[in-house]
């Protein structure tokens, strides 16, 4: 199998927009970037035939704003593909996805922020492709917010999209240079049934002489279970940078997720497993070209009944 990168190139163009405000003139930035990849391999099917591919592979990112931070801009990301030698090797000779398209707005005052379309969401319990609006602000000095709400993509495929919504947000509280922690929420319904309906707590905790304590925790309010805790230290000892940390899954609460027939790790939910995790991340940097690290962890199972360890040098 052979791949080959083929024309990567990338350019911008400052354009001056007249408001048909006097003496009024907004720099808008464009940029276009391509990746076209071409790969050539035969595979032999399972009645025996060989059968050849030339997939060409195009991605396309476009990213339209002002050059400042604020104001009005658009960005989008998808990918096709080609299939040139024509032999039934894919399902389908072309296909294709929008990974996102999205208008954005940038306030400059309180923070605000607001995307339209295709979008990644990542609200503390959230970490999803919505096609839909996302709205943030900070609420004076110590707190902000954000509110999402639209339609899971990953959801696309299964029986169409009637009934398909998902819809939350977080809501923060920090002290700048003390602390950080929020409560976030999301529900997802799949066919008018719910499918998905957890909620998170996070923390960041910056302590003295460079210590901070990192953590996430999640329920599934739909089993009434915590789903997982995670939690870290981060603080450097003789020139070396440290990162204990503490994991625990409890697969039934973390994956059982009622009509989510998206998730592809939802059979995990009828093991029961529990797993518990102690490791720590060791690195020395040595310089700006080289970095030397250690890795340990200790896996402890539940139902299995046992643990495993994990070693690594980098």
């Amino acid at each position: 199998m052979i791949t080959v990168r083929h024309g990567r190139w990338a350019w911008g163009l400052v354009l001056a927009l007249f408001l048909g405000l006097p003496g009024v003139a907004v720099a808008v930035e464009f940029q276009l970037k391509s990746d076209t990849l071409f790969r050539f391999f035969e595979r032999e099917t399972g009645a025996g035939d060989e059968r050849q591919a030339i997939p060409a592979y195009e991605y396309l990112q476009l990213d339209i704003g002002p050059a400042a931070a604020p104001g009005l801009s658009f960005h989008a990301y998808g990918w096709g593909r080609l299939d040139l030698a024509d032999d039934d090797y894919f399902e389908d000779d072309t296909a294709g996805e929008l990974l996102y398209g999205y208008l954005e707005y940038k306030a400059r005052e309180a923070g605000f922020n607001a995307r339209l379309g295709r979008q990644y969401i990542f609200e503390g319990v959230a970490n999803e492709a919505v096609d839909g609006l996302r709205l943030s602000a900070d609420l004076g000095p110590w707190f902000n917010a954000s509110l999402y709400g639209g339609q899971p993509v990953a959801l696309d495929s299964e029986n169409g999209r009637d009934g398909d919504s998902i819809y939350g947000g977080r809501l923060g509280h920090r002290l700048s240079g003390w602390y950080d922690i929020g409560v976030s929420w999301k529900q997802v319904d799949n066919d008018d049934d719910l499918a998905e309906k957890m909620l998170g707590i996070d923390l960041g905790l910056y302590l003295p002489k460079g210590v901070s304590l990192y953590g996430f925790s999640s329920r599934n309010l739909e089993t009434d279970g915590w789903g997982e805790h995670s939690y870290e230290l981060r603080f450097r000892l003789a020139g070396v940078e440290l990162r204990p940390y503490f994991q625990q899954f409890q697969f039934e609460d973390q994956f059982g997720t009622g009509a989510n027939s998206a998730s592809p790790f939802r059979f995990l939910a009828e093991t029961g497993e529990e797993i518990q995790v102690l490791g720590i991340d060791a690195t020395w940097r040595g310089g700006e070209s080289w970095d030397f690290g250690a890795k340990i962890k200790n896996y402890d199972y539940d139902q299995r009944d046992e643990t495993s360890n994990y070693y690594a040098l980098l």
